[in-house]
């Protein structure tokens, strides 16, 4: 735990995370051993520095459409959690969706955690009824000595919407980095590193760590889905989808180009970036992909390292 700790708190580039959902509550204890083994064993494949748990929200308010995939009550991310711990060492970052939450629930939460790290969540929807607002929840956050995070979305930073200035505000309240949600919308992003860059500089704030997340899609169910969650999906990746058992595969493809791009876009800006990886909907083909996907990003991430040094970031190391 300590080496992410102090990679964070450093604002060190190449931190590599790999996200998972809590199963359904409902599921026995020898269901979700197996699962827990499974999960990672597939995750010991790959070299990560932790592992990110969900805070699943049901978000009927993000969109007044119907989910194509129906909300089922999941485990808390933090017992979740520590039943991972059987089964791996690898650190956890715990997703806390503030609204769920009432004050003292959080505080109990931060100082009855000391050993852990967690990401602060709003809510999906102004309409949204919220027992403690993001805001009140970080400024609660300052009791936990270890690092902050938050989320940033480049589908917020547009439109006139700068989600820089939600993001400086968020460091103005104690945040230390900050990971997104699925990214398949690659200019979006370089926008938004540019300006978070430019406009860091100009007022004279940290760079903190920005990682970012890829998860592939095997079928038009999970790309449904993703537009459901606000995630925008480019029109070219639409326009040449294959109609065969080649989706996930060109999925893969397109998120392996699109994670270069935006590696390099990075480097060239000196950000300090990572990246996550997960399946948003957990099917074994989505997973395995999500791996592969993994393993080729971060080589390149890795392989390029001398290129950092170049650009006047640290050079990235294996683990």
């Amino acid at each position: 735990m300590s080496n992410l700790i102090e990679k964070l708190k450093q604002s060190e580039s190449g931190i590599v995370l790999y996200s998972l959902t809590p199963p359904a509550q409902n599921i026995s204890s020898e269901k979700l051993s197996d699962l827990n083994r499974r999960r990672t064993g597939r995750i010991s494949t790959i070299e990560v520095d932790g592992l990110s748990i969900y805070d699943v929200q049901e978000e009927k308010e993000r969109n007044r459409e119907k989910r194509t995939y129906q909300y089922k009550p999941a485990l808390d991310p933090i017992k979740y959690g520590e039943s991972l711990n059987n089964h791996s060492d690898l650190p956890q970052i715990i997703y806390l969706a503030s609204g769920k939450y009432r004050e003292e629930e959080l505080n109990s939460i931060f100082l009855n955690n000391p050993d852990k790290l967690f990401i602060l969540v709003g809510s999906p929807s102004k309409n949204t009824a919220v027992q403690t607002s993001l805001n009140r929840a970080l400024e609660i956050s300052n009791v936990h000595d270890n690092p902050i995070g938050a989320v940033f979305m480049g589908e917020r930073h547009k439109n006139g919407k700068s989600e820089v200035e939600r993001m400086l505000s968020k460091i103005d309240r104690g945040v230390d980095f900050f990971i997104s949600q699925c990214i398949y919308n690659g200019s979006l992003y370089e926008k938004l590193l540019s300006d978070y860059k430019e406009e860091s500089k100009l007022l004279d704030y940290p760079l903190k760590p920005l990682i970012l997340t890829f998860s592939p899609i095997g079928n038009r169910n999970s790309l449904e889905f993703l537009k459901w969650l606000g995630i925008e999906i480019p029109r070219d990746f639409i326009l040449n989808l294959p109609e065969s058992d080649d989706f996930l595969d060109y999925s893969v493809q397109y998120l392996e180009e699109t994670g270069k791009r935006l590696i390099d876009y990075a480097i060239h800006k000196n950000i300090p970036i990572g990246i996550n990886f997960e399946s948003v909907i957990g099917r074994r083909a989505e997973v395995l992909a999500s791996l592969k996907l993994a393993e080729n990003l971060i080589d390149y991430f890795f392989n390029n390292s001398t290129r950092y040094l170049k650009s006047g970031v640290s050079a990235l190391s294996r683990r």
